[in-house]
Protein backbone atom coordinates (compact mmCIF):
# COMPACT_ATOMS: atom_id res chain seq x y z
CA UNK A 1 0.00 0.00 0.00
CA UNK A 2 2.48 2.20 0.96
CA UNK A 3 4.69 1.51 -2.51
CA UNK A 4 1.26 2.53 -4.37
CA UNK A 5 1.31 5.70 -2.81
CA UNK A 6 5.00 6.63 -3.22
CA UNK A 7 4.72 5.80 -6.92
CA UNK A 8 1.44 8.78 -6.59
CA UNK A 9 3.82 11.03 -4.64
CA UNK A 10 5.90 10.57 -7.69
CA UNK A 11 3.81 11.32 -9.98
CA UNK A 12 2.31 14.31 -8.40
CA UNK A 13 5.71 15.36 -7.81
CA UNK A 14 6.16 15.13 -11.94
CA UNK A 15 2.72 17.26 -11.96
CA UNK A 16 4.47 19.93 -9.65
CA UNK A 17 7.67 20.25 -11.37
CA UNK A 18 6.49 20.31 -15.16
CA UNK A 19 3.16 21.20 -15.63
CA UNK A 20 1.74 23.26 -13.13
CA UNK A 21 1.90 27.16 -12.79
CA UNK A 22 3.42 27.46 -9.72
CA UNK A 23 6.55 29.43 -8.64
CA UNK A 24 10.16 27.88 -8.84
CA UNK A 25 10.53 28.34 -5.33
CA UNK A 26 7.27 26.51 -4.57
CA UNK A 27 8.00 23.81 -6.54
CA UNK A 28 11.30 23.52 -4.74
CA UNK A 29 9.41 23.26 -1.36
CA UNK A 30 6.52 21.24 -2.42
CA UNK A 31 8.97 18.65 -4.27
CA UNK A 32 11.12 18.49 -1.11
CA UNK A 33 8.39 17.77 0.78
CA UNK A 34 6.81 14.95 -1.24
CA UNK A 35 10.36 13.85 -1.73
CA UNK A 36 10.68 13.42 2.20
CA UNK A 37 7.22 12.21 2.91
CA UNK A 38 7.92 9.22 0.31
CA UNK A 39 11.72 8.60 1.96
CA UNK A 40 9.88 8.42 5.79
CA UNK A 41 7.08 5.89 3.98
CA UNK A 42 9.65 3.73 2.23
CA UNK A 43 11.90 3.56 5.37
CA UNK A 44 8.49 2.60 7.75
CA UNK A 45 7.91 -0.08 5.80
CA UNK A 46 11.17 -1.48 5.49
CA UNK A 47 11.21 -1.75 9.35
CA UNK A 48 7.89 -2.48 9.91
CA UNK A 49 8.16 -5.77 7.77
CA UNK A 50 11.16 -7.03 9.60
CA UNK A 51 10.79 -9.42 12.48
CA UNK A 52 11.63 -8.95 15.49
CA UNK A 53 13.12 -10.54 18.50
CA UNK A 54 11.06 -10.96 21.92
CA UNK A 55 7.36 -10.89 20.49
CA UNK A 56 7.54 -14.77 21.52
CA UNK A 57 9.34 -16.02 24.80
CA UNK A 58 11.13 -19.34 24.30
CA UNK A 59 9.05 -21.06 26.54
CA UNK A 60 6.39 -20.54 24.09
CA UNK A 61 7.65 -22.25 21.74
CA UNK A 62 8.20 -25.90 22.74
CA UNK A 63 9.61 -28.71 20.96
CA UNK A 64 7.01 -31.50 20.45
CA UNK A 65 9.21 -34.65 19.50
CA UNK A 66 13.09 -35.63 17.89
CA UNK A 67 13.47 -39.01 16.42
CA UNK A 68 17.27 -39.97 15.38
CA UNK A 69 18.51 -41.90 12.27
CA UNK A 70 22.04 -42.67 11.24
CA UNK A 71 22.39 -42.33 8.05
CA UNK A 72 26.20 -42.53 6.87
CA UNK A 73 29.74 -42.34 8.73
CA UNK A 74 28.80 -39.75 10.88
CA UNK A 75 25.41 -37.90 9.65
CA UNK A 76 22.47 -38.39 11.20
CA UNK A 77 19.08 -37.50 9.76
CA UNK A 78 17.04 -35.59 12.71
CA UNK A 79 13.37 -35.43 13.00
CA UNK A 80 12.01 -32.71 15.48
CA UNK A 81 8.59 -30.66 15.89
CA UNK A 82 8.33 -27.29 16.94
CA UNK A 83 5.25 -26.19 18.52
CA UNK A 84 4.43 -22.45 18.72
CA UNK A 85 2.34 -22.16 21.93
CA UNK A 86 1.95 -18.40 21.25
CA UNK A 87 -1.45 -16.49 20.96
CA UNK A 88 -0.36 -14.10 18.39
CA UNK A 89 2.45 -13.76 16.84
CA UNK A 90 4.13 -15.54 13.65
CA UNK A 91 7.21 -17.18 14.39
CA UNK A 92 9.30 -16.43 11.22
CA UNK A 93 12.67 -18.05 11.94
CA UNK A 94 14.40 -19.68 15.23
CA UNK A 95 17.73 -20.31 16.30
CA UNK A 96 18.30 -23.59 17.99
CA UNK A 97 21.05 -26.11 19.12
CA UNK A 98 20.42 -29.82 18.39
CA UNK A 99 23.38 -31.64 20.84
CA UNK A 100 23.86 -35.48 21.74
CA UNK A 101 24.76 -36.16 25.18
CA UNK A 102 25.42 -40.07 26.89
CA UNK A 103 23.82 -39.97 30.63
CA UNK A 104 25.05 -42.84 32.80
CA UNK A 105 23.39 -44.98 35.15
CA UNK A 106 23.60 -42.25 37.78
CA UNK A 107 21.47 -39.72 35.24
CA UNK A 108 25.15 -37.89 34.86
CA UNK A 109 25.12 -36.53 31.26
CA UNK A 110 27.85 -35.94 29.21
CA UNK A 111 27.32 -33.61 26.18
CA UNK A 112 28.89 -35.03 23.15
CA UNK A 113 28.82 -32.50 20.71
CA UNK A 114 26.51 -29.52 19.80
CA UNK A 115 25.06 -28.05 16.35
CA UNK A 116 23.89 -24.37 15.79
CA UNK A 117 21.16 -24.15 13.40
CA UNK A 118 19.47 -21.31 11.89
CA UNK A 119 16.14 -22.53 10.67
CA UNK A 120 12.91 -20.90 8.46
CA UNK A 121 10.08 -21.93 10.35
CA UNK A 122 6.89 -19.98 9.33
CA UNK A 123 4.60 -20.90 11.87
CA UNK A 124 1.49 -19.26 12.95
CA UNK A 125 0.24 -19.42 16.33
CA UNK A 126 -1.00 -22.34 17.83
CA UNK A 127 0.64 -24.20 15.12
CA UNK A 128 2.99 -27.01 15.22
CA UNK A 129 5.66 -28.36 11.98
CA UNK A 130 8.29 -31.11 11.48
CA UNK A 131 11.33 -30.69 10.53
CA UNK A 132 14.26 -32.67 9.07
CA UNK A 133 17.91 -31.85 9.24
CA UNK A 134 20.77 -34.26 8.24
CA UNK A 135 23.57 -33.06 10.69
CA UNK A 136 27.42 -34.46 10.68
CA UNK A 137 27.95 -35.51 14.93
CA UNK A 138 31.72 -36.78 14.41
CA UNK A 139 31.92 -36.68 18.03
CA UNK A 140 28.72 -39.52 18.57
CA UNK A 141 29.22 -43.35 18.13
CA UNK A 142 26.60 -44.56 16.39
CA UNK A 143 27.23 -47.98 18.54
CA UNK A 144 27.16 -46.10 22.06
CA UNK A 145 23.53 -45.22 23.70
CA UNK A 146 23.35 -41.50 22.79
CA UNK A 147 20.35 -38.84 23.81
CA UNK A 148 19.35 -36.46 21.77
CA UNK A 149 17.76 -32.67 22.72
CA UNK A 150 16.93 -29.35 21.04
CA UNK A 151 17.62 -25.99 22.80
CA UNK A 152 16.05 -22.45 21.35
CA UNK A 153 18.34 -19.86 21.54
CA UNK A 154 16.62 -17.26 19.88
CA UNK A 155 13.13 -16.79 17.80
CA UNK A 156 12.42 -14.15 15.41
CA UNK A 157 8.76 -13.55 15.02
CA UNK A 158 6.11 -11.04 14.12
CA UNK A 159 2.50 -9.71 15.73
CA UNK A 160 -0.48 -11.57 13.70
Amino acid sequence: MIRLIVALVGLFVLWVLFFSNLTKNQKIIISSIAVILSVLGLWYESTSNKPRQGIVQIDQVTQCGIKVAHTYRSNYDINFCIRNGSDNAYIKRISLDIYAQQCDESNQCQELQRVARDLKVDLKSDMQKEFTENLSFKKVNKDNKVSWAIEIKQIQAFNE
